[in-house]
């Protein structure tokens, strides 16, 4: 399907595909009842929400320095992901012209 999110680097733009836990597309996972995948909580689905991180959505990765929260750019807006949550956030890399991938 793609990549998690954590596996990106700084700079690295990606394309959301799913969310583990709230995705209506890709996941590595059935999906079930209301379009979610595997369990990730109320909690997880409602930051995702808020901070507008749903499938279609594009993300660049600011900062990722292999452990810790990565720093993520969505909408303009720049915010924390934890490690864990940065996990459960399936992307498709964009591929830049000349770029590194």
């Amino acid at each position: 399907m793609g990549w998690r999110l954590v596996e990106l680097g700084p700079g690295e733009k990606g394309i959301i595909r799913g969310i583990w836990g709230f995705s209506t597309n890709g996941g590595p996972e059935k999906q079930g009842k209301g379009g979610c995948y595997g369990r990730c909580g109320r909690n997880f689905k409602r930051l995702c929400e808020v901070l507008g991180l749903y499938p279609g959505q594009e993300v660049l990765v600011v900062e990722n320095r292999g452990k810790g929260p990565l720093l993520v750019e969505v909408g303009g807006r720049i915010f924390a992901l934890g490690r864990g949550q940065a996990e459960k956030i399936w992307v498709e890399p964009i591929l830049e012209k000349g770029g590194p991938k």
